[in-house]
């Protein structure tokens, strides 16, 4: 019998892909833990295992003296295949929706749906502790100092390191570290465009990217987008040509607000596009380490032959949302950028730069991301089910295979600022559609965020959230 430590994992995986394609059923038995130990081959430890994952997920369900039985699958849920484009009637007052929704969060005893971040318990807190007693002990001259301009080097290594999954080759030179991944998208949108440009963005999209834009006197050009596969290309290149665009924003993967994920053809496509048309890709990939199937995908960065790709990101999702630690790969815009670095914040800081440094170095940092990723997916079937057990029809949901996010519409109708100031009242905060568009009437959705741990208190407000929708259809 094999007995690898991992072996588990491989059993789980095979297991939970029968039960989400629909070929083992709700309801239906699974194999004993002996007999399945038998036909793989394995242990029976390795099968039990298994079955633990599966259980944790919410896939399966142990009844005793009888075994374990299908319990869940994402094949129940009425998923959404498409945005509304119904636009709206003036533009949207994003900044007051925004402030109404984010400036209450300060309450503790709020359950923060609307948070799209990673809960403190699913972070390696101990190991980036221990990084930065090591810093503060090791290196106190460096502490005061000014860091390297670009960032520091042995951060700039680790990344180009762990860059590698993502189909990058890269030297440390190619990176410049920033305060965070809007921070480098505002430095690649200074770089590569000028005031009254346009600038095509994924529809819906976070508000933090359309402030971006606006910020610097560029003009955001909405484009329409799949709730699954991300941004169409046939309207990203009528956009390019009928409002000559000059820059794309695009986040390639678990975009926010919808989980939208971009094909592998998606992202060669994409890039041969913004080749063609000679204008610059700014790709966000801040979630592309928190995918849920074995493998990442390629950023689009490393199908950029031609370098009209500036990739940015960040360790805001996966490490430390506090450090602030986030860095881009400039290509040919790299001494535009390096400038515009200067000119605003001179460098980053030393403390975070060099911590996140030693950790990754030395913290396990795969170790901590395969977990990361292991423990999210399994909180993302865990909502899901609750949404499918307590919300009303006809409601449809995104069923994200990455990131933090579970996008959600509602019949027409509906309004989800209205539906947002009914939950505030009982503690309970989500994030209304109208934050995520200034072009399009997106009140009958709503985003909630799977970053936090399904405990009896989230079920309940995801209880209370589906019976005050009950009540508004």
């Amino acid at each position: 019998m094999k007995s690898d430590p991992f072996l588990y994992q491989d059993i789980a995986r095979q297991l939970e892909t029968l039960i989400l394609s629909g070929a083992l059923r709700i309801g239906e038995r699974l194999p004993s833990v002996r007999q399945l130990s038998k036909e793989k081959k394995v242990s029976i430890s390795s099968v039990y295992k298994a079955y633990i994952e599966l259980e944790s997920r919410g896939l399966v369900e142990a009844r005793p003296k009888s075994g374990y039985y299908v319990r869940f699958s994402t094949k129940q849920i009425q998923k959404i295949t498409h945005i509304r484009q119904q636009a709206v009637t003036r533009r949207q007052k994003v900044k007051s929706l925004q402030e109404e929704v984010y400036v209450p969060l300060s309450d503790p005893t709020l359950i923060k749906l609307s948070i799209n971040k990673p809960d403190t318990s699913i972070l390696p807190v101990t190991k980036l502790k221990n990084s930065l007693l090591h810093t503060v002990r090791e290196r106190p001259d460096r502490l005061v100092n000014y860091n390297n301009l670009q960032g520091d080097e042995e951060l700039r290594r680790q990344i180009a390191r762990i860059s590698y999954a993502a189909g990058l080759l890269l030297y440390p030179d190619d990176i410049i570290t920033t305060s965070g991944c809007l921070e480098a998208i505002h430095y690649a949108l200074l770089a590569t465009t000028s005031p009254g440009d346009t600038v095509a963005i994924e529809s819906p999209t976070y508000f933090g990217l359309l402030k971006a834009i606006e910020a610097h006197g560029r003009i955001p050009v909405e484009v329409l987008t799949d709730p699954v596969t991300g941004i169409d290309i046939p309207s990203l290149e009528t956009c390019i040509t009928q409002h000559h665009v000059k820059a794309c924003i695009v986040t390639s993967s678990f975009s926010n607000p919808t989980g939208a994920h971009l094909t592998e053809e998606k992202r060669k496509a994409l890039v041969a596009l913004v080749t063609r048309k000679d204008i610059v890709l700014i790709e966000d990939d801040i979630y592309g380490e928190l995918h849920f199937d074995p493998h990442r995908l390629n950023a689009c960065k490393a199908y950029d032959l031609q370098q009209n790709v500036i990739l940015c990101s960040s360790f805001s999702k996966s490490v430390a949302p506090g450090y602030r630690v986030g860095w881009l790969i400039a290509g040919k815009y790299r001494s535009e950028i390096f400038e515009y670095k200067m000119n605003h914040s001179v460098t980053t800081a030393s403390v975070t730069e060099m911590a996140m440094a030693h950790f990754l170095k030395n913290g396990r940092y795969d170790l901590h991301i395969r977990q990361l990723r292991k423990d999210l997916h399994t909180q993302c079937l865990q909502y899901l089910q609750a949404i499918y057990e307590y919300f009303p029809g006809p409601i449809e949901v995104s069923a994200p295979k990455g990131g933090f996010v579970i996008w959600v519409a509602l019949p027409m109708g509906c309004d989800s600022v209205k539906l947002y100031r009914k939950l505030i009242k009982k503690k309970i905060s989500i994030a209304p559609g109208q934050l995520f568009s200034q072009k399009l009437d997106l009140r009958t959705y709503f985003r909630i965020s799977f970053g936090s741990p399904f405990t009896p208190e989230i079920g309940d407000a995801l209880k209370q959230i589906g019976a005050t929708l009950q009540q508004m259809i």
